[in-house]
């Protein structure tokens, strides 16, 4: 392995996480400021709802919420999974 391979692993594993409740997710139920919940990780997609490739509703009715249903119960690209790291922002604590 490389060393900036190796680099970016321990960078990834070094980054902590801010922690969210869902009552301060919930706070972010609009597309123009919008946290999604995916596997008790939290998202902050407010950027990506309006390039979603199946329209700005697929996004839109999950923020402030648990999109994990809605996110795992349909095929994505590794592509959109890897965006998806992108916008990762914290976990979920309660």
């Amino acid at each position: 392995m490389g060393r900036c391979k190796k680099k970016k692993i321990k960078e990834q594993a070094s980054r902590k996480l801010k922690r969210f409740t869902t009552a301060e997710i919930a706070k972010h139920n609009k597309p123009t400021d919008c946290y999604v919940i995916i596997e008790g990780k939290v998202y902050n997609v407010t950027a990506h709802v309006d390039n979603h490739s199946g329209g700005a509703a697929c996004i839109s009715q999950y923020c402030g919420k648990d999109a994990t249903a809605a996110f795992m119960g349909k095929p994505h690209s590794a592509e959109a999974l890897k965006k998806l790291k992108e916008f990762l922002i914290g976990e979920v604590v309660d």
